[in-house]
């Protein structure tokens, strides 16, 4: 009897895909405060080793532009060795949301605050909970919203 419940067991983990291993491939998101403002950061990891993140705040003005939503996006690559080390590459940015004219001095801004190599340990709090923190600089939490697309077959 204790036979069968370990094979069934052990089956059952390999079934499951319990091999310990786990994967940042999807999108992540956190709310947090940068300076003055709430930002929701989402972060998309690609199985090809593409990077993208968006900072997403809801701006006020006191000038003729009323409320703005504006998102600051980057592109670029990863690569993570030991499920632990990150390391991000953002090679591009593009700003939405802004009015016409008030672009391109940010973007400037948004480049060089972005534009560069970043390096993080990741410390898994659970398969949809992760902990990055900056080789410099305090932690942030992201929780998984988007798992990756997998392809169904006919």
């Amino acid at each position: 009897m204790i036979r069968f419940l370990l094979a069934l067991v052990l089956t059952v983990a390999i079934l499951s895909g319990c091999s310990g291993d786990r994967s940042l491939v999807g999108s992540w998101q956190s709310a947090m405060k940068i300076g003055d403002q709430n930002v929701v950061v989402t972060q998309t990891f690609g199985a090809d080793g593409t990077f993208e993140m968006a900072y997403t705040s809801e701006v006020r003005t006191s000038g003729p532009f009323g409320d703005l939503s504006v998102t600051v996006t980057g592109t670029g690559s990863y690569k993570i060795d030991d499920g632990e080390k990150l390391e991000t590459v953002v090679d591009s940015v593009e700003i939405d949301g802004l009015p016409k004219g008030m672009g391109r001095g940010a973007k400037a801004r948004a480049e060089r605050e972005l534009v560069r190599t970043r390096k993080f340990t990741v410390q898994w709090i659970n398969d949809s909970k992760i902990t990055l923190t900056p080789t410099q600089g305090q932690g942030f939490q992201l929780e998984r919203i988007a798992a990756p697309k997998t392809e169904s077959k006919p």
